[in-house]
């Protein structure tokens, strides 16, 4: 996202293994079907376990680009195959789960002067 005179927002990427749910985005990107994405971010805490501390919610989300990323047949060091979802949405809400603070945005909403 930027700010020039209004928000500016870009599609979400978000790399990931490919696995079950890949041929379900995977039609949903051809199909333009309309989605609501949680996405939820977790990280190591002091007890050794791990802990939600980032969300974001997209509304009115479309798959705008699937691309699979296979590495080298050689060199590939036991990585995995991925992909990359971009996913433009119409309106994001971002929360920070430990300190709870939440913000929201929509490209629906109209500039004013300041």
């Amino acid at each position: 996202m930027a700010y020039d005179n209004g928000s500016k927002h870009a599609p979400v990427q978000i790399v990931k293994k490919i696995d079950k749910s890949s041929p379900v985005l995977s039609q949903a990107c051809s199909d333009g079907d309309e989605l609501m994405c949680k996405l939820h971010f977790y990280r190591p805490n002091e007890k050794g376990g791990i802990e939600l501390f980032y969300e974001i919610e997209l509304t009115g989300a479309l798959i705008r680009s699937l691309v699979t990323h296979m590495p080298h047949v050689i060199d590939f060091n036991g990585d995995d195959m991925q992909e990359t979802l971009s996913i433009s949405y119409r309106d994001i809400r971002w929360r920070h789960v430990a300190a709870n603070t939440i913000a929201f945005s929509s490209w629906l909403k109209p500039i004013t002067d300041k």
